[in-house]
């Protein structure tokens, strides 16, 4: 996780402020919108250490796209990966100190799957090699 999107205003500037980068100390006082996932949570509160208590925590989410519409409506700023995906009216604006975390995704290999899925995981192996140096 190393981004959070938010609303810009008409002038071009962000909703949450014309600032380069999200610090700790800027987001202890913006509403966030976070995930609900319980393990991110954790590395969450080690990045913002002693402000992680004070956090006023607006909302959380599962599917970014519901975080989006939530900073569309001026519900907070969502914290939330950068993906290859944009939102009309929104930005991306990177944390400092940079913080990283893992993700996986599994299946089953010998299990029949259709051609949508099929698709999707070509699309996943061809995306990660693109972004990384790792093999799959």
């Amino acid at each position: 996780m190393n981004l959070s999107v938010c609303p810009k205003r008409s002038n071009g500037a962000f909703w949450c402020g014309r600032i380069p980068l999200w610090r700790t100390g800027n987001l202890a006082k913006t509403p966030l919108i976070m995930v609900k996932r319980e393990i991110v949570k954790n590395e969450l509160a080690g990045w913002f250490g002693e402000y992680y208590d004070g956090l006023e925590i607006a909302a959380t989410y599962n599917l970014l796209l519901n975080a989006a519409n939530m900073v569309k409506h001026r519900v907070g700023a969502a914290l939330c990966f950068a993906l290859d995906s944009g939102y009309d009216g929104l930005s991306f604006v990177p944390l400092a100190p940079r913080l990283e975390t893992g993700a996986v995704l599994a299946w089953k290999k010998e299990q029949a799957v259709s051609v949508a899925t099929r698709q999707f995981m070509k699309f996943i192996k061809e995306y990660i090699l693109s972004i990384s140096s790792d093999s799959i």
